[in-house]
């Protein structure tokens, strides 16, 4: 069962989203301070992924089957996100750490996109109600090798470059 557009919570959810585009805009353009636009900015950023990953997890509660997995997978690439965004917000805005360091959330950053990934993975041809194994192996090895990517790149590298400079 798919929501109409006319339902009460469609209406609640483009509400809130129109809510939040504007209370962006006004920050963006109305704070004069730049540390303190940022953080608004940020924060409204962060609710509004949030939003989505929410509208997405209801929307994934009302429908079936195969519809279902792909708004889950979505949620979950939102919820990724917005856990990245309050983990930035944090180590920018509280921790005040370099901008050129790498922070735990670019972890999150680069992740965040294997569930939006794995919607692309093609239907199964048969139908089960058991787990998938096969899938979650591939959903798996997905993240083991864009985490190590990130470990090698942005941060083992970052910690030879300091060393060499010693």
């Amino acid at each position: 069962m798919l929501l109409l557009p006319s339902s009460k919570f469609s209406r609640l959810a483009l509400s809130v989203v129109g809510l939040l585009a504007v209370l962006l805009f006004a920050a963006i353009e109305g704070i004069r301070s730049p540390a303190t636009r940022e953080l608004f900015s940020d924060l409204l950023q962060g609710a509004l992924l949030l939003w989505a990953a929410y509208c997405s997890a209801h929307v994934a509660r009302n429908s079936s089957r195969y519809l279902r997995q792909l708004w889950t997978l979505l949620a979950s690439a939102l919820f990724l996100g917005t856990a990245g965004q309050a983990l930035g917000i944090y180590y920018q805005s509280f921790v005040h750490a370099p901008r050129l360091t790498p922070w735990p959330s670019d972890v999150l950053f680069v992740l965040w996109v294997m569930p939006a990934i794995m919607m692309l993975v093609p239907r199964p041809a048969r139908r089960s109600a058991r787990i998938d194994w096969l899938q979650v192996l591939d959903f798996a090895q997905v993240g083991i090798v864009a985490l190590t990517a990130y470990l090698y790149f942005f941060m083992f590298l970052r910690v030879g470059k300091r060393r060499g400079r010693r």
